[in-house]
């Protein structure tokens, strides 16, 4: 799974525990990344309605969406994240390997999205800030 996936969980995660406006490099300090990457993504989640982003010295980020309400499987749909992806241009007979591999990978991707969904981020956050 790619790293901006992981930044959205632990982000929102993070931002759903605190329950109050965090500004990028405090997130990204307590996920271990840049603070650059916590933007780029939080834009995206800003975008689609999941975090307010407020602007400015005092800004920072907020939780928009009930993370009860927030399935992986959307998550990772919403930041485009394929879980498994193949390229190989190689051509044996009728077919390639990628041909072939694509559609074993769309198999694989539309299972792994059915499990993702039913995942909340509330049990992701559960787990991560549970004692």
């Amino acid at each position: 799974m790619k790293a901006e996936f992981n930044i959205a969980v632990q982000a929102l995660c993070l931002l759903a525990e605190k329950g109050r406006l965090l500004n990028s490099e405090y997130i990204a300090r307590e996920i271990d990344t840049n603070s650059v990457r916590v933007r780029n993504v939080l834009r995206k989640l800003s975008d689609k309605g999941y975090v307010e982003a407020i602007r400015g010295v005092k800004g920072g980020y907020r939780l928009q969406v009930d993370p009860k309400h927030i399935s992986l499987g959307s998550l990772m749909d919403l930041i485009e994240v394929k879980p498994f992806k193949l390229r190989d241009g190689s051509r044996r007979g009728k077919a390639s390997m990628e041909d072939i591999s694509k559609k074993i990978y769309q198999k694989i991707n539309q299972a792994a999205y059915r499990e993702l969904d039913k995942i909340s981020l509330y049990e992701v956050q559960q787990e991560l800030f549970s004692e």
